[in-house]
């Protein structure tokens, strides 16, 4: 069994066009008065590994309670850390400085290279690793990830308050890939992608009550926003119908470009959020649970 095709779930969102204005206008709202709150948000220190290690289980142990799978493999954390870019940029540098050294040391002993040259060039091989490393680092530095192969989750520099929020969001896909029959192509689909945001979602608003802090929800609230804007003017020009204005006054033309495929729906972050949306409202939060356990009956509906 595989996961419903493509045009199924366009055909699903263009069924519940007037859902997905109601759900873009209720997120505009909430993003708007997050803003307003400005510098009032608590967004917290920039998290350490310790400090991941002792958020980590509470976000976990919900995910588990919202999908209704408490039988979870073991996860591995990871997260990205400063001290440590610095060392491989000074691990790519000096070890491509040693290994040129190594090979010039063998040319001037056979009189092909002098000391000077072998110097220069060990220098700037060792440089452009070093560049090559810290370009290659920030790639780690925002977001989350996770690891299908190594059944590993990797957390980008972020603050305390919107890492509940992120490693929900990555652990969903840890238990997706233990219970939803899925081939390694179908990682990217907006059925993977829509109920670990809005599972991600229900943990953050979670911790913002507990904790009094609605700096925990701005990340997905913010996220949220921008991709059901996305879906719905990509779905009027599929429908060839004029967006309402009052939807998009958040956005700028530009960022509306963003991510769009003119040969489809937009990219599939956009899809899922928009499809989940729509069936969480009509249906309620139960079907996070469905959806993760290979039932998709909700598209019939």
């Amino acid at each position: 069994m595989h996961l419903p095709s493509e045009a199924s779930l366009l055909e699903y969102v263009e069924k519940n066009v007037d859902v997905l204005e109601d759900e873009l206008h209720n997120a505009g709202e909430q993003w708007r008065q997050l803003r307003r709150r400005g510098k009032d948000l608590c967004f917290g220190q920039y998290c350490t590994h310790a400090r991941l290690m002792e958020i980590a289980p509470e976000a976990f142990s919900q995910v588990r309670t919202i999908l209704n799978i408490h039988q979870v493999g073991t996860v591995h954390l990871d997260i990205f850390s400063i001290r440590r870019a610095i060392q491989n940029v000074f691990i790519a540098g000096m070890g491509t400085s040693t290994l040129y050294g190594v090979a010039g040391a063998y040319d001037m002993f056979q009189d092909n290279l002098t000391a000077a040259e072998v110097g220069v060039g060990a220098t700037i091989c060792g440089t452009v690793a070093g560049i090559i490393a810290l370009i290659a680092s920030p790639k780690r530095k925002r977001g989350g990830h996770y690891d299908y192969r190594k059944r590993l989750i990797r957390i980008g520099l972020h603050r305390e308050a919107v890492i509940p929020e992120i490693t929900a969001h990555e652990y969903t896909h840890h238990i997706q890939k233990e219970h939803l029959k899925m081939t390694p192509i179908e990682r990217a689909s907006p059925l993977i992608e829509g109920p670990a945001r809005l599972v991600g979602g229900i943990v953050a608003r979670n911790f913002a009550e507990r904790t009094n802090n609605p700096a925990h929800v701005y990340h997905y609230v913010r996220r949220v926003a921008k991709e059901l804007t996305n879906a719905y003017v990509q779905l009027c020009r599929r429908k060839r119908m004029k967006p309402k204005k009052n939807l998009l006054r958040e956005q700028t033309y530009l960022n509306l470009l963003l991510g769009f495929n003119e040969k489809g729906f937009g990219n599939y972050y956009d899809t899922g959020t928009a499809v989940m949306k729509i069936a969480t409202a009509k249906n309620g939060q139960h079907i996070l649970e469905q959806v993760t356990k290979n039932d998709f009956s909700f598209l019939e509906k």
